[in-house]
């Protein structure tokens, strides 16, 4: 698969701290999705990625993601990623 999927989501990932991973349509998208999973009172500040630090990863680019309340480890390419959960954040490296 390439690595714009049909519905236009990609995995975004951007190196803020250990890493955050997000499922959108662009880097502006991507930096969307992330306010919106950091809650709309929450400011950015400039340790947070900005839309020009999010990169998009190739749709057969693998991904690991462990389950902090089961530890199991799940790993899917990038596009099984977008499959499965559509757009929306997907992991941080920080929890």
């Amino acid at each position: 698969m390439s690595n714009i999927e049909s519905n236009g989501l990609q995995v975004f990932y951007a190196d803020a701290g250990s890493g955050e991973w997000v499922v959108s349509a662009s880097a502006d998208d991507a930096a969307a999705v992330y306010q919106e999973y950091m809650g709309p009172t929450y400011v950015l500040t400039e340790e947070d990625p900005q839309p020009a630090d999010w990169r998009p990863l190739s749709g057969d680019g693998m991904l690991t993601i462990t389950s902090d309340e089961t530890g199991k480890r799940d790993k899917k390419t990038c596009a099984e990623w977008v499959a499965a959960n559509g757009r929306g954040f997907l992991c941080s490296g920080n929890y």
